[in-house]
């Protein structure tokens, strides 16, 4: 799994819309694309700026906005594994 971290919505507002990040971001999921089984994650966007300590650190409030995030993109990872339908699943 590739995840694109949270990004302030300041920062965004700088590059989001940049040849440069639709590259980065473009890049990962070409890369997710090209390797079976690998997904590529985008929460740039999961974060309103109040939620950021200063223009990359989430605040405390924040992380514990991601927590659920996280939890729920791991679990749907785990759930797409090969062993998920097997009886021999750890």
């Amino acid at each position: 799994m590739l995840v694109n971290t949270p990004e302030s919505p300041l920062l965004l507002a700088d590059y989001g819309d940049s040849e440069y990040y639709r590259a980065y971001r473009r890049y990962f999921r070409d890369l997710a694309e090209r390797y079976p089984g690998t997904r590529f994650v985008d929460l740039s966007e999961v974060l309103p700026a109040e939620d950021f300590n200063d223009l990359h650190h989430p605040s405390f409030v924040g992380a514990i906005k991601l927590g659920p995030v996280y939890v729920d993109v791991v679990r749907e990872a785990l759930g797409r594994l090969p062993w998920q339908d097997s009886a021999e699943a750890p």
